[in-house]
Order: structure tokens, then sequence, then C-alpha cells
């Protein structure tokens, strides 16, 4: 078997080359050796000069702590070394964000995920750190407004995560800022257009919440009317849309609408169901106009 301080040589020699230290890394994890491989890469950033090479070597240390020899402890320290070298390792940001967070230090915990969000270059990425910054600044920390911001740019980075919208959209109902909410309706809305087939948001509901909204809320059957006919384009059999059409929003916005909508869903009934459903009393005087 290698020589272990053979392999530290190695890398001294190649001024710790990712490949050399992978080297000795792999020595150790063969033999089970954690404890005296996180010794043996932590007594070596003493000696290295590259701050760079520095940081890696704490982050190998440090992950080893966390997968092999449970000392979650350490690695939080050894993190905390890393950052004075790396302040702009956005995973070592992530990894004491998870540590704080299991101590239930909030502060601590949104101070790095702010950190580690500002540096990541993924937008899909950066979104699922600001949701988890705004499920902490409103679960744990009672901060709404900087809820709402956190949620608002990981929504902008990625418009069409379930979870994040579902966010922005309660908190902006319980806050009632209704015009927002309709706003990011919008966006929402353009986007699954946009990619259909691939959106996480179902279009449909975004449409008949965003009518809901407009109708009960902003005092605009009008526009309601308008959201809620695109609803039923999509799926004109669903009966609970032209009801309301007929019952909610017929003595707001005149006939027109209403006709319209009976068209497109009696279009898509079964020839047999087509008769009766335009003999039906409540429809039959939209459908002759």
């Amino acid at each position: 078997d290698t020589d272990p301080q053979m392999l530290v040589e190695d890398a001294r020699e190649h001024g710790f080359s990712e490949a050399s230290v992978e080297r000795l890394v792999r020595h150790f994890r063969r033999r089970r050796e954690y404890d005296t491989l996180v010794e043996t890469l932590v007594r070596l950033v003493d000696e290295v000069p590259d701050e760079r090479v520095k940081a890696e070597l704490l982050w190998r240390a440090a992950k080893t702590c966390d997968a092999e020899t449970g000392d979650v402890v350490r690695a939080g320290a050894l993190i905390q070394r890393l950052l004075t070298f790396a302040p702009r390792h956005y995973r070592a940001h992530l990894r004491l964000a998870d540590h704080y967070r299991d101590l239930q230090d909030w502060e601590k915990t949104t101070q790095h995920l702010e950190a580690a969000a500002r540096l990541i270059h993924d937008k899909s990425d950066r979104a699922g750190v600001y949701r988890d910054l705004g499920e902490i600044y409103e679960t744990h920390l009672g901060r709404r407004s900087l809820a709402l911001e956190s949620y608002l740019v990981s929504f902008i980075c990625r418009s069409d995560d379930v979870r994040t919208f579902k966010r922005l959209e309660a908190l902006y109902e319980s806050m009632g800022r209704y015009r927002d909410l309709v706003g990011s309706y919008d966006i929402a809305i353009q986007h699954a257009r946009q990619t259909p087939g691939e959106s996480e948001l179902d279009l449909e509901d975004l449409l008949f919440q965003k009518a809901r909204i407009e109708f009960q809320h902003l005092n605009d059957p009008t526009r309601a009317s308008e959201t809620l006919l695109a609803a039923i384009e999509l799926n004109p059999r669903e009966i609970h849309y032209v009801d309301l059409m007929v019952t909610a929003l017929a003595r707001h916005v005149g006939k027109e609408p209403v006709r319209r909508a009976l068209e497109m869903h009696i279009a898509a009934l079964p020839d047999p169901e087509r008769a009766t459903a335009r003999q039906r009393p409540d429809w039959s005087a939209y459908l002759g106009a």
C-alpha cells in the first residue's frame, strides 16, 4: 500500500493540484481512515499559499466530517474558516445555512442564504434559495415584507414553480394586495402559455383563480368575464365555469360574454346533449340573443 506521507509529498510537489489531492483523499477513503483524512487536510491548509486551494482542502475536510465522521459541529467550524479564504463560495454558505437551520438560528440561516443567493448564477437554483428565504421570513421570523420580496425574486427567476407561486399567492391575498396578485397571475399565465406542457402551474386553474380575484376583490366583472372565457376556451366542458358566467357575471356584463361561454360549452358536448342544453330555461334567453 502507498505510504500516505509519499502522497502528501506528491501533493506538495504538484502544488496541491486537484489530481494530487484527490489521490491523497482516495488513499484514506479506501482505508476508511476518515479522521486521519480530516486531520491531514486541515494540517495542509497551513502550508498552502493559495487561498483557493486552502478553501478546497477545507471543503473536502468539512464534507468528510458531514458524510463520514458525523461531526457536524466540526464541519461547521471548518466551513466558517473556509469562508475567510473564499467568501464567495456559495456552497459553503448553503452548508452553513443548513447548519444554522438545524439549530433553529433563523437570523444566521437567512444571512447565509442571502449570501448564497447573491452568488448563484443558475436561475433555477437561485429561485429555490429565495423561496427558502421567503418561507423562513414568513414562518419563523414573521417578516412578511421580506418574505414577499424573496418570493417575488424566486418567482421572477422561475415563474412556473408551484411551491413558490402558492406561497406568493397566499401572502398577497392575506395582505389584501389583489392588484399585485393579478399581476403575478398574468406573468404565470404568460409563462404557461409560452411553455405548453412544461410549466408546473395549471393554466386553467390560473385563469379561474384570476377571474375569481377580479370579480370578488377588484369588482371588475368585465375583466373577470374575459378571463373566465379564456378558461372556458381551454376546458369548455367544465360546467362550473359556465354556471358562474350565468349566475354571477351575467347581470354585470350583459348577454354577449354569456352567450359565447354557452356556445363554447354546448359545442363541446356530445350530439345528443346539445339540443337539451339549448333548451335549458336559464340558458335559452342568452342563446337566442
